[in-house]
This record gives C-alpha cells, structure tokens and sequence, in this order.
C-alpha cells in the first residue's frame, strides 16, 4: 500500500510540473534550421550543450552533456513539456526547469546570442551563448 501511496505521490508531481514522459517522435532536428546553445545550469554543475528548433507552435530541444552525451530530449509547448528521453541521473526537478528555460528563451527562431535565465522554482541560473537558427542575421 505504501509503494501505491509514493507511486501517486510521484506521479502528481510530475503532473503538477506540467512534464510529461512519451515516446520520442520520429522527426528529428533539422540542423540547418537550429539554433546551437552552449551553456551552464549553476549552481548546479551541469554544463550542457543543446540544440534547439523552434516552428512557431513548439520547440523541440536535445541536451547533451558536455562531454557529448544524450541527457535530456524534450518538446516544449506553452503547455507542457513533453520528455522524449533523460538520462536517470539528471533529477525530475533539473527537467522541469529546462522545460522552462526552453519555454522562456528557447521558443523562438532566433535566440538571444547572451542567455541568462534565472530559474525562481529551482533557484538557478541558466548561462549560455546561442549560435545559429533559422532567422537569424
């Protein structure tokens, strides 16, 4: 009965931070139209590498450790924020804020060259530069 109690538990917080885990779809990122985002999760360490592509309704983000890595795959809409893939490392917490770092500088064409975001539910800040993208000069 316990083990039921936590599943719930565990299964209303992952509700309650709009994140949804499915299946991958079978798209994948177009690199000639994504934007490549090199950056910093402080203070929690992970440094990352990721590679977004935004067409005008959602943007599909993959994280990658900095070491090259797959840790994060995701579709983020206004919404909800839909995980493809992560690796068990990384907590459900550390997810649901790159869902809104994504939601909040990542949804566009072009993002900002300098990204700095900071993230009050988590209480950390996202550094990045950002290179490339579909509209970008």
């Amino acid at each position: 009965m316990r083990g039921l109690i936590l599943l719930f538990c565990a299964l209303a917080a992952g509700c309650a931070s709009g994140v949804i885990y499915a299946p991958a779809p079978d798209t994948t990122v177009n690199p000639k139209e994504a934007a490549l985002i090199n950056g910093a999760y402080l203070p929690y360490g992970v440094y990352f590498t990721a590679v977004s592509q935004y067409d005008s309704h959602s943007a599909r983000v993959v994280v990658l450790s900095y070491v090259g890595s797959k840790m994060l795959d995701m579709s983020v809409t206004p919404e909800e924020v839909r995980v493809y893939y992560k690796v068990p490392q990384l907590p459900s917490r550390a997810v649901a804020a790159f869902g809104r770092f994504a939601r909040a500088e990542l949804f566009t064409f072009c993002p900002n060259k300098e990204i700095k975001y900071y993230d009050a539910k988590s209480r950390g800040m996202f550094e990045a530069e950002a290179a490339g993208g579909v509209q970008c000069p």
